[in-house]
């Protein structure tokens, strides 16, 4: 077998992107990942390819045409409560519509075609919302007796443990237990679970 034909074989797999605009030079919009994400992919033996943010369907529908699954990465902003039909909190966070109605469309799609996905952190936010499914804006204020879900200090190791519903399809590393140990870095939580498996930690988020 070539090369050229082995490589056409492994499955590719489409990452979404954070933006920033840079803070020296020409202030220019730069795209940008984790480490870890295309390094996971590579290890598990896929090909990870970052996707370009865009609000056009037909390119989405394009790039979709030429991989075999999506991971939806996290980041460090907010999904704009108007995606799940409420009005935002004055304690909102950062929000990047641009990104956010991307990774909607592109989720949607994704759906349509039967492609799998896999949402990290906010990716799985959108998932929801995308699915119809709503979110807490911010746990601290609209549950007030929560443990604390920002908790980066505690990313490597795990922060507190999430209840595995009777027969939930989860990760082989999660799978057949009844807890597993995650970390929380975000205000934000799933309120209405949509088309899913159902995950909940210890207060029942």
């Amino acid at each position: 077998m070539s090369k050229q034909r082995f490589l056409r074989e492994l499955p590719r797999i489409g990452l979404t992107p954070d933006y920033e605009t840079a803070t020296s030079g020409r202030r220019e919009t730069l795209i940008f990942l984790r480490e870890h994400y295309p390094k996971v992919i590579l290890e598990a033996g896929g090909i990870p390819l970052p996707l370009p943010i865009t609000g056009s369907r037909k390119a989405i529908q394009a790039m979709l045409d030429s991989l075999h699954g999506i991971l939806v990465s996290g980041g460090d902003f907010d999904i704009h409560p108007k995606y799940y039909g409420e009005k935002p909190l004055a304690v909102l966070g950062k929000i990047k519509e641009t990104r956010t109605e991307f990774e909607l469309d592109l989720i949607t799609l994704a759906l349509k075609k039967e492609l799998p996905i896999l949402g990290v952190c906010g990716g799985a936010q959108a998932i929801n919302v995308a699915l119809g499914g709503t979110l807490y804006q911010d746990i601290p204020s609209q549950i007030p007796d929560a443990i604390a879900h920002q908790q980066g200090e505690l990313r490597e190791v795990g922060g507190h443990q999430v209840e595995v519903a009777r027969g939930a399809d989860v990760a082989p590393a999660g799978a057949g237990l009844d807890t597993i140990v995650f970390t929380g870095l975000r205000p934000e939580e799933t309120v209405t679970v949509t088309n899913g498996n159902e995950k909940r930690d210890d207060q029942g988020l």
